[in-house]
């Protein structure tokens, strides 16, 4: 009875030996002239052919990963660079839609000014419209800058206050009533 060669083709090693040759050297008849029949040279020739085909098959897993990983790696470059082209577009498209704002105030107020006080004040309409949005963006900046400041020292001042409450359970003292016994020792011993 013949093995079915293995890869899907071809002639492999395994299909040159027949169930029935291998065998654990204690068959019915006692002898395990089987295994005998074969020359050591072939069986050699067959360890090296699966070798050779473990071998291949080790291979070809591993560039198969290879590959898998080298095609993410370039879908992840791909979506990298639309997600930052795209990102510049939107910038784009709201950058160009406050300057097409700003620009539509100014000859408003222009023309306002222009209508009220006479030709030659059109020049008021984006020049105020100028100094009340840096001003707005300074005054922005000012009250953000503080109150950034503000909470950043109010989470440390929490931060700290929480350390010295849990040194107070666990020790019976926290590092500042410490560092308050370590000065009054250090004028004692001064003074």
């Amino acid at each position: 009875m013949e093995c079915a060669p293995h890869g899907g083709g071809g002639t492999g090693s395994s299909d040159r030996f027949r169930d029935e040759d291998v065998g654990n050297g204690h068959d019915a008849e006692g002898g395990g002239a089987a295994a005998a029949d074969i020359p050591p040279s072939e069986a050699f020739r067959a360890a090296a052919t699966l070798a050779g085909e473990l071998k291949e098959y080790a291979g070809y897993y591993l560039g198969a990963k290879l590959d898998a990983i080298k095609l993410t790696a370039t879908n992840i470059a791909v979506y990298t660079i639309l997600g930052i082209v795209g990102g510049f577009v939107a910038v784009t498209v709201v950058v160009m839609a406050a300057v097409m704002l700003c620009t539509a105030i100014c000859n408003g107020l222009g023309n306002l000014f222009g209508y009220l006080l006479g030709p030659g004040w059109a020049w008021l309409g984006p020049l105020l419209f100028g100094l009340v949005v840096l001003g707005g963006i300074g005054v922005g900046a000012m009250y953000g800058l503080k109150w950034f400041a503000r909470t950043t020292r109010g989470k440390l001042v929490a931060k700290y206050e929480d350390r010295k409450r849990q040194e107070r359970h666990n020790y019976g003292h926290d590092v500042s009533e410490r560092a308050r016994q370590q000065r009054i020792v250090e004028r004692s011993e001064r003074g």
